[in-house]
């Protein structure tokens, strides 16, 4: 739990609801989607990267239900709590500020959590 708020801390920002990954972070993504699976079903949680990055997911246990959105000019795999863009036509989905406003809350709520650490907050 604590390791999950952690690298939300550390990775998010004002301007983005979701928490990068590269594909040399695959134990933290694995690791990580199991712990978030515990907070919300994973159809709740959205996946953007580029093709080849989504594809090789789609095999792990972790990351199977979750929706995917492939944008090849994206390097990492992006991942957020999943919001549908009303503003498209089509089915798309969007990042929603969720997560930023939980980790947020968590870090001023929870006695266990130094908020002295967030220096860029």
């Amino acid at each position: 739990w604590t390791w999950l708020i952690e690298v939300c801390r550390q990775r998010l920002s004002n301007s983005r609801a979701y928490i990068s990954f590269t594909k040399g972070d695959k134990e933290e993504l694995q690791y990580f989607m199991r712990i978030a699976k515990e907070l919300l079903p994973l159809k709740h949680w959205l996946m953007k990267g580029n093709e080849a990055l989504l594809e090789s997911k789609k095999s792990d246990k972790n990351c199977q239900g979750i929706r995917q959105q492939y944008n090849n000019s994206i390097k990492t795999i992006h991942i957020g709590i999943a919001s549908r863009d009303h503003r498209s036509q089509t089915r798309k989905w969007q990042y929603s500020p969720l997560l930023r406003f939980f980790v947020h809350m968590m870090l001023i709520t929870d006695e266990n959590l130094s908020i002295m650490k967030i220096g860029s907050y």
